[in-house]
């Protein structure tokens, strides 16, 4: 059966404009009342709305409700999801073909690449440095890769 929480978030996602309610506390939310679905729809339509309007002061935002949804699927056990989002906020093409990778359990050759992108970055063979984002993606990805090694 519905709980409270899951109807009034249900009902405040169909608003037009939705409310635009603060991270903190819709994972709050979902965490006490498993409304993760309601709360992943939300951000969702907050990351679009945010990611249709590029300019520098939403960059730092948008970033944040990426993390933010990255969460509520790792929470629900949607690891691959997780990491095709994770995608969104990285600007090197190694990173995209890594991570297909790893999403596509060829876990040797993604642990491959994720080394040669880690050691090109370290050695400034890359035409532009990765994000903090982004590296720290490759390093967390190698260590939980090699875990299951």
């Amino acid at each position: 059966s519905l709980n409270v929480i899951q109807s009034l978030l249900r009902a405040l996602s169909k608003l037009r404009p939705m409310p635009m309610l603060d991270t903190d506390l819709l994972i709050s939310l979902a965490s006490d009342f498993n409304t993760w679905h309601e709360v992943i729809s939300m951000l969702e339509h907050q990351y679009c709305i945010f990611k249709a309007n590029s300019s520098v002061e939403t960059l730092k935002y948008r970033d944040k409700l990426l993390a933010v949804i990255r969460h509520c699927y790792d929470e629900l056990g949607e690891s691959d999801i997780s990491l095709a989002l994770a995608c969104d906020s990285c600007n090197l093409p190694g990173t995209e073909w890594a991570v297909s990778l790893d999403i596509y359990g060829q876990v040797n050759e993604s642990v491959a690449e994720f080394s040669r992108l880690i050691e090109r970055a370290e050695e400034g063979h890359i035409s532009s440095q990765p994000s903090e984002e982004e590296l720290s993606l490759w390093e967390s990805r190698w260590v939980e890769l090699h875990r299951g090694l």
